[in-house]
């Protein structure tokens, strides 16, 4: 089967979630092309693939990783006047390649294709899950949040034929969506979660300097840091980033301290470690991703602001939900019809 997979580039989520799906779909014998930018095709361009580069939105982040309004309303404009010849692009390699299917990680300018050739399209990403609306345990801000959300995510995609939302948390049926587990990669599938006596931490920016400094006045804790390197600790490791070390890392560590992005969390429940979520100031998505690791009772949750050692130490003596989910690739596949063994 021909596919062609429109991917969001903006941060590594989409990247990380979509090779997931990727690597299965090319050991299936399926030829998939790619079309993404910016993140993400640096990520998949180091992961060996060769993504078309197209235009697409993204964000500008201050440096303490809150999200600059105005400069990122220029890169909306930029992409705007960008997105035709982009659209031009996907549309001429699907006449000369007749594609089977179209894939989309919340990336329009595919889904946009698909329907004018009237080529089948599925999205597979987590933002649709703001389609339904969230519970009363949220307070009223994300609330409202989720409600312009999903108004504007059934509008971002063009008539995807279904929308697969893969999530970490539980997540309710809905008309709109089928949810599925998070998608593992097969590095993270392949290893075997132990318990050792480190605690992984990973954030960047201000955020990871701001972990690093209330985790180094934790003495009976030892930490390995991705993301940032402060000032040397007795109990702090600093790593550089690596896919396969940080894979090795977060199975065998006792809990995990990190910002709210799906991913991680999703990994990190695969292998059944808890989780204290710290999410990055003013990123609603992250503050909604780290009360659900709370309401589902995998770890808790901290806005940076009230993260002290004490906060730290008293997560570690917490205890929670330790059971281990399914990898959602699978689940994909088989609402894709695509027989995988």
């Amino acid at each position: 089967m021909k596919i062609f997979y429109g991917i969001c580039g903006e941060g590594m989520g989409h990247g990380g979630r979509s090779i997931a799906m990727i690597e299965r779909l090319v050991a299936l014998g399926h030829r998939v092309t790619l079309f993404t930018y910016a993140d993400a095709f640096r990520l998949l361009s180091g992961a060996g693939y060769e993504p078309h580069e197209i235009a697409g939105i993204r964000f500008h982040q201050k440096s303490d990783g809150a999200v600059d309004p105005l400069r990122t309303a220029r890169l909306f404009g930029q992409f705007l006047s960008e997105r035709r010849e982009s659209l031009d692009l996907i549309r001429q390699i699907a006449i000369d390649e007749q594609p089977d299917l179209f894939l989309t990680d919340f990336e329009p300018l595919t889904a946009s294709v698909a329907s004018s050739l009237g080529i089948e399209c599925v999205s597979i990403d987590n933002q649709h899950r703001f389609c339904h609306p969230l519970g009363s345990e949220f307070p009223l801000f994300l609330q409202a949040y989720g409600r312009l959300t999903g108004k504007f995510v059934r509008h971002w995609l063009k008539r995807p034929r279904q929308c697969i939302v893969a999530v970490f948390h539980d997540c309710p049926e809905s008309r709109h969506y089928r949810p599925v587990d998070a998608l593992m990669r097969q590095r993270i599938v392949e290893l075997t979660p132990s318990e050792g006596d480190h605690v992984l931490v990973y954030a960047r920016r201000g955020l990871g300097r701001r972990i690093v400094e209330a985790a180094a006045q934790v003495p009976h804790a030892r930490f390995i840091a991705y993301g940032y390197e402060g000032p040397p600790a007795d109990n702090i490791e600093y790593r550089p980033t690596s896919e396969e070390r940080f894979a090795q890392d977060l199975a065998s560590c006792r809990a995990v301290v990190c910002s709210g992005g799906q991913q991680l969390i999703g990994e990190a429940r695969y292998f059944g470690k808890p989780l204290l979520v710290v999410p990055i100031p003013k990123q609603h998505e992250q503050e909604v991703n780290a009360r659900y690791a709370r309401r589902d009772g995998i770890g808790d949750f901290c806005p940076i602001e009230q993260l002290t050692p004490a906060r730290i130490e008293r997560f570690l003596a917490g205890r929670y939900s330790r059971g281990r989910r399914a990898n959602g690739v699978d689940q994909v596949l088989e609402l894709l019809g695509i027989h995988h063994g």
